[in-house]
């Protein structure tokens, strides 16, 4: 053949091959569908239901990973009546949708229904099948789950669902997380039965029940706001926060047990308990005529928060029958007890009845006992559990101390471990001035007051708290003065980072007029550094020229919404023969600006003797302030603002602990459970108020809190979860001591024999607490023992890597039975929601027959009976 002809035929095949992979989609579609023409283009995107479509143009950063959870997550939003489509830009010819023009329109997904465009998603933020699942659900549900943006708007969907509906509402870290889609998807198939809402902003949900348990790390939080049942406008739903495992059987199994009626009444002959179905536990109350009203009491207080969790079965003496009546014959009354799900027995309480025992019955054997109440989620068993080596493998990897790849590799610093996750979330960083070697010495120069965070770009730290910073940007923003935070990224312009002799990071400086004020050592937190800046702002002391602010610089309202700053004002009297003072508490003002406000008057205005110094707390309802009335040198001072600026008996926290530690005295913790053990509060208040035992830090932590951290706490020091409970902590030494009188016995004066028992050291600790070591959590390479084993086997150690042998599948490793579990729970709700979509004909009858209010075939009408209890006021706070 001629030698021209074989080039010309090798050319002709190359060139179709190279053709054919340049306009092929580098993956193989099975639940997308690949749209060839106009045609099929408009038919997709012209159905009734939501129809997502990707135009494909060229190749970017991460597609294929995303069009292989494209595809995956289309087989699941099939259920839901969202159709997915694909359209190949890049294929020649004019019989192509004119959208394929538009410029950067492979880094979005656009949504429609109807033929009309609903929403431009950004390509970044659909990263996997959780973030595509929960932001298509919600334009599917966006009529049944509004997105809130603020508190009105909140208060508002309540108002007008009140005497309706219940109300499901939940707040999320950010539209397309795990915890997203699952809300979305018990939406979806109980979209009839309550209200649902959602909102990403903090302040929306601020009014709720243990909202400030939400944190920067927080995914996610649940409410249940019963407002169904209120009568009047005025009248407040009950907000009964979800505590149970973030993720889906949980979940749905708490919607569906929401379901069932608050409380049962037993008074036939018979008991048929409807919480049997879900597993719940159940809490009996036990009375005759003569006692309703103490059960009508429990009743008020727990009906809400348990529903869903825990059920409520009421046995009437009076009414019932034989059979019953012999049952519980035994149970003085009331009678108080609990029935486990997995139990035949009911146990009865066998204190004698009152408030004080009761609630201390059900702390124990319910609030915190069940597993549905620690908010952890499962945790997968080690990958190092399923490894399987071979045994001489095994023995030297052993006597040579081998790790494997994961033991050493595998990411052990949460901090570093919450950036990478939250790195696909863009950071608020628009009005967080960017200084450059340019810039930075022009713009502190020409700022009355600037913040300037010093970073690097891989410093988990830095970037951790950027985000943060931007968030505090953001609220600081005021059109009637430039910004105040800047940033300086020092592995850009290292030059200006060394001449400032920054090399820790992140470093944070203060500069006011163009001048060098202080570094800041705050909390790296959103609201700290708004709080911060707030209080530079002010400046201090505030000059108070009448009686009037000097009044109103005392009650807080003075400046304006100090109280969202600053639980202490610190009030300054001197006349004009006190400048010596007066120059001392300046001085030790311009310290104190970032956290305290000052004041200074004279004793004609304060009406008050001079020269003095009066703290003024706040939030403390033991104490409002203290004197400071001689002795005003700088040390004076500043000591007496430390020891007095805290409440006298402030509450623990992560927040106020370094405040607290570094006192450097033995902590006095009072552990309660609000508002049950408030009167030894009080009790304890009083002795910490009569500076009797300087030696010691008084303080409170609520072991329902901060996501029972108390709890744990207390554990740790008694091993037991009762309260009220007081512990003394001596960090310095690991001494705990722990008060050993029954919970009726806080009287102030048993409480002032065991403090001096124990300052005499009459009493042994009742435990130590052991040395901690400050080193790294996970192994390390030895490169010694590495060198030891090439030299015996003359070749170095292969290192495994785990991941050969981790779960197929999803991203994270779950074990089989989880996965089962999800897929389950998962298919019932999508059958429930489609049931209920299709088949609400008015004349239907409700899932919801059997209530608090509804006989039910298992209670007949002529034998069932509503509780008194039902028909009054809940009433709000008394849990």
């Amino acid at each position: 053949m001629d030698r021209n002809i074989v080039s010309w035929l090798v050319l002709v095949v190359f060139t179709s091959l190279v053709v054919n992979v340049l306009t092929e989609i580098p993956h193989d579609f099975n639940k997308v569908m690949v749209l060839q023409n106009q045609e099929e283009f408009e038919n997709l995107i012209n159905t009734k239901h939501v129809a997502v479509v990707y135009y494909y143009k060229r190749e970017v950063a991460r597609i294929r990973h995303f069009f292989k959870e494209f595809d995956k997550s289309a087989e699941y939003l099939a259920v839901y009546g969202v159709v997915s489509g694909i359209v190949d830009c890049r294929v020649d010819g004019t019989n192509l949708p004119t959208i394929c023009q538009k410029n950067g329109i492979e880094h979005s997904i656009y949504t429609y229904r109807d033929g009309e465009e609903l929403l431009i998603l950004d390509l970044e933020t659909m990263f996997d099948v959780n973030s595509i699942m929960s932001n298509v659900l919600q334009l599917v549900l966006l009529h049944e789950v509004p997105i809130i943006q603020n508190r009105a708007d909140m208060e508002e969907m309540i108002d007008k669902n009140k005497g309706k509906t219940d109300v499901i509402f939940s707040y999320q870290k950010a539209i397309g997380t795990y915890e997203h889609r699952i809300f979305m998807e018990v939406a979806f198939a109980y979209q009839d039965k309550y209200a649902f809402a959602v909102t990403t902003e903090r302040d929306a949900v601020e009014s709720l029940r243990e909202s400030d348990q939400i944190s920067q790390s927080s995914m996610a939080a649940i409410w249940a706001l019963h407002c169904k049942d209120i009568t009047e406008s005025y009248g407040n739903c009950i907000d009964v926060k979800y505590k149970g495992k973030m993720d889906l059987p949980s979940l749905a199994k708490y919607l569906r047990s929401m379901t069932l009626p608050k409380f049962i009444t037993i008074n036939n002959g018979y008991e048929m308990i409807p919480y049997a179905k879900e597993n719940l536990d159940c809490l009996y109350l036990v009375y005759d005529t003569a006692t309703q009203k103490e059960i009508d009491g429990v009743l008020q207080n727990y009906k809400y928060f348990f529903h869903g969790i825990v059920g409520i079965v009421l046995v009437n003496m009076n009414s019932v029958q034989e059979p019953v009546k012999n049952k519980y014959s035994h149970v003085t009354l009331p009678g108080i007890g609990l029935k486990r799900a997995d139990e035949d027995d009911v146990g009865f309480m066998a204190s004698e009845w009152s408030g004080h025992t009761v609630a201390e019955f059900i702390t124990e054997n319910i609030l915190y006992t069940k597993p549905e109440f620690n908010g952890e989620a499962s945790v997968p068993p080690s990958d190092t559990e399923y490894i399987d080596m071979k045994n001489d493998d095994n023995n030297d990897r052993t006597k040579y101390n081998l790790p494997s790849i994961e033991d050493v590799e595998t990411q052990d610093d949460q901090v570093a471990d919450s950036v990478f996750r939250l790195a696909k979330q863009a950071m608020s960083l628009n009005t967080v001035s960017t200084l450059t070697d340019q810039t930075y010495s022009q713009t502190i120069t020409n700022s009355s007051l600037l913040m300037v965070l010093f970073y690097i770009p891989f410093d988990a730290k830095s970037m951790a708290f950027l985000r943060a910073y931007g968030e505090a940007s953001e609220l600081l923003v005021d059109n009637s003065t430039p910004n105040v935070l800047a940033r300086m990224n020092c592995y850009d312009w290292t030059d200006v980072c060394g001449k400032e002799n920054v090399f820790t990071y992140p470093t944070i400086r203060v500069f006011k007029k163009g001048k060098y004020i202080e570094d800041y050592n705050g909390l790296l937190d959103t609201q700290a550094v708004v709080r911060t800046i707030r209080l530079l702002q002010i400046g201090s002391p505030i000059k108070l020229h009448s009686s009037e602010k000097v009044m109103d610089f005392i009650d807080g309202r003075l400046p304006a919404n100090i109280s969202q700053l600053t639980n202490t004002s610190i009030l300054g009297v001197f006349d004009s023969s006190h400048k010596t003072e007066l120059s001392a508490f300046s001085k030790i003002a311009k310290q104190y600006m970032k956290t305290i406000v000052f004041g200074v008057t004279d004793s004609t205005t304060a009406k008050t003797k001079s020269p003095a110094i009066i703290i003024i707390r706040h939030n403390d309802p033991f104490q409002k302030d203290s004197s400071l009335t001689s002795d005003f040198s700088t040390d004076s001072i500043a000591e007496f603002i430390e020891n007095n600026r805290l409440p006298v008996l402030p509450e623990l926290t992560a927040y106020r602990f370094p405040d607290l530690f570094k006192r450097g005295k033995p902590l006095v913790i009072l552990f309660l459970d609000e508002p049950v053990s408030s009167d030894i509060k009080e009790t304890l208040a009083n002795i910490a108020k009569s500076r009797k035992f300087t030696q010691f830090t008084f303080c409170w932590m609520d072991i329902t809190s901060n996501r029972g951290i108390g709890e744990k706490i207390l554990n740790s020091y008694t091993q037991s979860s009762r309260v009220p409970a007081i512990s003394i902590v001596n960090n310095k030494k690991g001494d705990v001591y722990n008060y050993p009188g029954a919970s009726t016995e806080f009287s102030e004066s048993k409480l002032i024999k065991w403090f001096n028992e124990v300052l005499s050291k009459m009493v042994e600790p009742s435990k130590t607490l052991p040395n901690g070591d400050w080193k790294p959590s996970g192994r390390s390479y030895d490169f010694l023992s590495m060198m030891d084993y090439e030299a015996e086997h003359g070749q170095p150690p292969e290192l495994i890597n785990n991941e050969e042998i981790s779960y197929e599948g999803d991203q994270e490793a779950r074990p089989e039975e989880v996965e089962t579990e999800e897929l389950e729970a998962r298919a019932e709700l999508i059958q429930l929601g489609n049931s209920r979509l299709y088949h609400t004909a008015k004349d239907r009858k409700s899932d919801d027959t059997i209530t608090d209010k509804t006989p039910t075939e298992e209670h007949p009408a002529d034998k069932t009976t509503q509780h008194p209890a039902d028909k009054t006021e809940p009433m709000k706070d008394e849990l």
